[in-house]
């Protein structure tokens, strides 16, 4: 039975797979869900498939990955159509689905590879959802000094199937797979990277670890070099005791093997958790890895598994393995508690429970709860619709937060329209308040400048914020306004995409692609920035003139004297109101052109062309 989809209703949970190695950590979850509580609407969508090749890793799921999701539910490739309150993710691919703002992450895995559970800016990604997932308390602590989203434990979702009910053993699998179960069994589980991976070492040697009594296993990453996936498949078709598994049961090949052979793949750890033997081939360029860090989980546990750096040591720690399986047990056994919380076929159950809990949750709670002071500069220039405009963006924008906006003018201006009853979170009502009154009203714990006119990316306080908690000695930080100052890091990460044309895609692409990243002491100018309320007041009494029309650029240069640092926030950025396309270059002009003329917006059109089409003239 396929499911057809209704996008003209809105799901509880949209479950979206960037690859098929995805599904293993989302369709038990989605499977339970849809068990435990039938009322909700799921659907599950993906890119558009792409295979693995020597350019590019490959995206999406496979037809026959999508005619399975087809069967068990809703499936959609128009991702950018599905309307849902919360987005279930197994990695950080926030830049795939920006429509919707609330994503779960349920987990990459269990290693850092130099990128995850340590201080990285892909960790720092984390933040972009507002629940993470992990599989064990040792992973909580290695994100909580760089992810400020609350974390909950919930037991690595993989290994529901080697505990679960539904758990293959190995008399099934040796059965299904027509293997002797009185051979013992090699499962060689390499990872990909060409730095890590033991395959460039190993090569076809790895049928040398056959015997009469044993064979070996080849399982290997999704994401492997297609040329050593058909030498292993070869190999299998010619070698009788090499058996290549493709698609083949998970928790039955775990089962049935009596020794893992890898690198620095997380299926090693994956293996531990049966409290089997491990033996993990050293590739010679390990260290060249451009994120080597030998701090990471994956080298911490090497006390409890075998390594070899030669073929030969290979094989002699492999016959070790097999002679004695329970060898490094103890030690074994103190990582599992620490990297697989439960271990009891529960982890999607505790997954699951949480996302639930969570859809109609409105607000967001972060882990470090702040309150924020929001000074609003006017002055004469400033008409009420702006302001009205600017009180809307910030509305819109900051729901999550505790907050309180101060209109602030020196002169009186009478420029409010607004009922008092839309802006509750006025904290004069509509009326100006001169600075210093300000700020002894204020009781946040952060203050924000802010002049009218501008937007910013939705959650935007979290995102300023979030860099005084990633560097310590901060003492102000600033949005950034110059698109020039962004565009070089957006094209060095993506350089084969174009910029995107429209602001607001331009804003929630930066977001994701530069969070944590920053300017350290630029001076530049910033019509919107975050400081200490407790820093800010002490700048104040020690400059009282500090508030002279330029605070924002006077409070930079007392915040660096005073040995504190002023950051630019990279992944903040705010565009004027009153602009919906970002004009760099000719080609950008032209596309904006083209998309008013195709809404119909002729006089738009030839107003844009006029204003721009000068800068760009030969």
């Amino acid at each position: 039975m396929s499911y057809i989809p209704d996008l003209k209703q809105e799901y509880d949970i949209l479950f979206y797979a960037e690859r098929s190695l995805h599904l293993p950590y989302l369709e038990p979850i989605h499977d339970f869900l849809q068990t435990t509580y039938p009322h909700l609407k799921l659907i599950f969508s993906s890119p558009p498939y792409a295979p693995t090749s020597e350019d590019q890793s490959g995206v999406g799921l496979c037809k026959s990955d999508v005619q399975k999701l087809n069967h068990k539910g809703m499936f959609c490739h128009e991702t950018s159509q599905i309307q849902a309150k919360i987005a279930v993710v197994a990695d950080v691919c926030h830049l795939r689905i920006p429509h919707i703002n609330r994503v779960v992450n349920v987990g990459h895995g269990l290693i850092c590879k130099g990128l995850y559970y340590c201080r990285s800016n892909v960790t720092k990604r984390e933040n972009l959802s507002e629940l993470l997932c992990v599989p064990g308390p040792w992973h909580k602590r290695r994100l909580e000094d760089n992810v400020f989203i609350p974390i909950e434990v919930t037991g690595y979702i993989k290994s529901d199937m080697l505990f679960g009910p539904d758990a293959v053993d190995k008399s099934k699998f040796c059965m299904d797979m027509n293997i002797d179960p009185e051979k013992k069994i090699i499962l060689f589980a390499p990872t990909f990277n060409e730095e890590l991976s033991a395959i460039p070492v190993i090569k076809d040697k790895i049928s040398e670890l056959t015997g009469p009594d044993r064979i070996v296993m080849v399982k290997l990453h999704h994401m492997t070099d297609p040329h050593w996936v058909q030498m292993y498949q070869n190999m299998a078709r010619e070698h009788p005791d090499i058996i290549y598994l493709d698609g083949t049961d998970y928790s039955g090949m775990m089962h049935a093997a009596d020794v893992m052979v890898s690198d620095v793949s997380s299926m090693f750890i994956e293996f531990m958790f049966l409290n089997k033997p491990v033996v993990l081939y050293k590739n010679p360029k390990l260290e060249e890895y451009p994120a080597f860090n030998p701090n990471n989980i994956e080298y911490r546990i090497r006390d409890a598994v075998q390594e070899a750096d030669t073929f030969s040591q290979l094989q002699h720690e492999v016959q070790k393995a097999l002679d004695n399986p329970n060898m490094l047990s103890n030690k074994r056994k103190m990582y599992i508690e620490e990297l697989d919380y439960g271990q009891d076929g529960q982890s999607a159950k505790r997954a699951g429970e949480a996302i639930y809990s969570r859809i109609d949750q409105k607000k967001y709670i972060p882990r470090q709860q702040q309150s924020y002071s929001i000074f609003l500069l006017l002055d004469e220039s400033h008409d009420s619709s702006i302001v009205q405009a600017t009180l809307e963006e910030i509305s819109n924008k900051s729901s999550q937060h505790s907050i309180e906006i101060f209109p602030v003018s020196e002169n009186d201006l009478d420029i409010f329209s607004l009922e008092n009853s839309k802006y509750s979170i006025m904290a004069n009502g509509c009326k100006t308040v001169k600075f210093k009154q300000s700020l002894a009203m204020a009781r946040g714990s952060m203050a924000v400048f802010l002049y009218p006119g501008w937007h910013f990316p939705d959650n935007w306080l979290k995102w300023l914020n979030n860099h005084f908690l990633w560097n310590q000695g901060t003492g102000l930080v600033k949005a950034v306004q110059d698109i020039n100052l962004i565009r070089s890091t957006f094209e060095n990460t993506i350089s084969d995409t174009k910029l995107p044309v429209l602001c607001k895609s331009m804003s929630v692409a930066i977001l994701n692609l530069c969070i944590g990243k920053a300017e350290v002491n630029d001076g530049l100018p910033s019509s919107c920035a975050m400081i200490p309320l407790p820093v800010l007041r002490a700048s104040v009494e020690a400059v009282p003139e500090i508030y002279n029309g330029e605070i924002l650029k006077n409070l930079d240069i007392f915040v660096t004297n005073m040995g504190l640092t002023s950051l630019t926030a990279l992944d903040t950025l705010i565009y004027p109101i009153d602009q919906l396309f970002f004009i760099w270059d000719k080609q950008a002009l032209m596309e904006a052109v083209t998309i008013l003329k195709n809404e119909g917006l002729m006089e738009e059109a030839v107003k844009l062309m006029k204003e721009n089409i000068l800068r760009f003239s030969e």
